[in-house]
């Protein structure tokens, strides 16, 4: 079952065609700085692979597109308008963008799947029978519509991440930001949730996974940026993720896919051959 989503009615339009774009923004804490003049632009219904070292400002990046932390300089904006960090500006931004991070145990806190999921809709201030079309939709799409009734923390890890992807989908947001989505899930699970990724393509929802699954990004990912002392290199998946250079800075592995395709000659084309 897709997803509704209505864009908000009367919303500034950006000049680029973007939703989300950051500007030069950078960010430190205490004195490292993990950002240092950052741009990054996000479009309806793209799919963009975050990859960096532990530590190179993945999730803070991802935090600050959420609205969640402000850049010390430069700027992000919605639509073109610069986010506002106070609480009714941060709820904007959230209307839209909406974050699910790695740990699934710090977004569930309610006594039943469906309670969790149904919180954000219920603090937006919707019609009851809208909060349910929504839960259950987005139970649907995150395959865990048999849990609905269940206690999130009696579930399997993998369940759970679910359930607070569940609870991003509801928002309707038009932005989905996801750190680590598949670490700690089994093979089996990894593809449902490339599955799940999938179908929201049909929604023109813009997905940013933060991530250190190579060959994951690679299959989901149109375009890839890499996160290395503060900068970000940002291009196609085949210019970036099949960089050696670039992914080893990463602290990475090459994708299976080029590696194969190169070793037996077939045309996926990597940047030192151009």
């Amino acid at each position: 079952m897709p997803i509704g989503r209505k864009n908000s009615a009367g919303s500034a339009q950006s000049t680029s065609g973007a939703i989300v774009e950051a500007t030069a923004v950078t960010y430190a804490y205490d004195e490292t700085h993990v950002l240092k003049g950052v741009d990054l632009t996000i479009s309806a219904g793209e799919r963009l692979a975050l990859l960096g070292a532990n530590g190179s400002g993945k999730s803070t990046l991802l935090r600050m597109l959420a609205g969640a932390f402000k850049p010390d300089t430069g700027e992000v904006r919605l639509d073109g308008a610069a986010y506002e960090y106070s609480r009714r500006g941060r709820n904007t931004v959230r209307r839209s963008v909406q974050m699910v991070t790695q740990d699934p145990d710090e977004q569930i806190f309610a006594a039943s799947v469906f309670a969790d999921v149904s919180f954000g809709p219920v603090n937006m201030g919707l019609e009851n029978e809208e909060v349910e079309r929504r839960v259950r939709e987005a139970l649907v799409t995150a395959e865990i519509a048999d849990l609905a009734e269940r206690v999130p923390h009696q579930l399997s890890y993998g369940q759970r991440k679910r359930v607070a992807l569940a609870g991003a989908l509801a928002m309707h947001p038009r932005v989905l930001l996801l750190d680590e989505p598949s670490a700690g899930l089994d093979p089996q699970a990894t593809r449902k949730l490339a599955h799940t990724l999938d179908q929201l393509r049909n929604q023109d929802t813009a997905v940013v996974v933060a991530t250190h699954d190579i060959d994951f990004a690679w299959n989901f990912a149109d375009r890839a940026a890499v996160l290395a002392d503060g900068k970000l290199r940002v291009g196609s998946k085949e210019e970036i993720l099949a960089n050696q250079s670039l992914v080893e800075e990463a602290r990475l592995t090459l994708p299976w896919a080029p590696v194969v395709s190169k070793t037996i000659g077939r045309d996926v084309l990597y940047p030192e051959d151009v």
